[in-house]
């Protein structure tokens, strides 16, 4: 039998155990953050985004293969599948990349004004039909893709042929 414990004594269980709780939160919110890679980007001509020394695809999706195409309107001219000349377009600059898994990772970049929302690079390639959703993708994946095919964007204009 435990001998009665005061008010102060009760206090200082409570309160050592909400400092113990609010110690391990931000042990665990310093290990999510400690996984996310940041910096610039570049991209590979197979469409992989390399940041800050890791290279990843992008979750959920898998890019269009339409063709070598040369991008002119950039310095030097590069030359890669068009798909991957889309996506440099879109990532320009400082890119946040979340590892999904294996080699893939959510990334995204900043909106065009300050505080906007970050854009999710999967989700423009889909919206603007350069790439189709993947096997693991999100329902909001499939659902972009749809819309993409519906107003005929990107692979899905009119002399686009449905190799999938």
């Amino acid at each position: 039998m435990h001998p009665p414990v005061g008010k102060a004594t009760a206090f200082r269980r409570i309160l050592r155990a909400g400092a113990v709780s609010f110690l391990f939160s931000l042990a665990c919110n310093s290990l999510a953050v400690a996984q996310t890679v940041e910096g610039l980007a570049r991209v590979g001509d197979d469409g992989r985004i390399s940041v800050s020394g890791h290279s990843f695809r992008l979750y959920g999706i898998e890019l269009a293969r339409l063709g070598r195409d040369c991008g002119t309107t950039r310095r030097p001219v590069r030359c890669a599948d068009k798909s991957v000349l889309v996506l440099r377009d879109i990532v320009d600059g400082f890119v946040h990349c979340h590892p999904a898994g294996g080699d893939e990772a959510l990334c995204t970049i900043a909106g065009k004004r300050m505080f906007d929302e970050r854009i999710d690079i999967a989700e423009r390639l889909l919206i603007e039909g350069f790439a189709f959703a993947g096997e693991n993708a999100p329902a909001r994946y499939r659902r972009l893709e749809r819309v993409a095919r519906a107003r005929e964007n990107g692979v899905w204009g009119d002399d686009f042929i449905d190799i999938r």
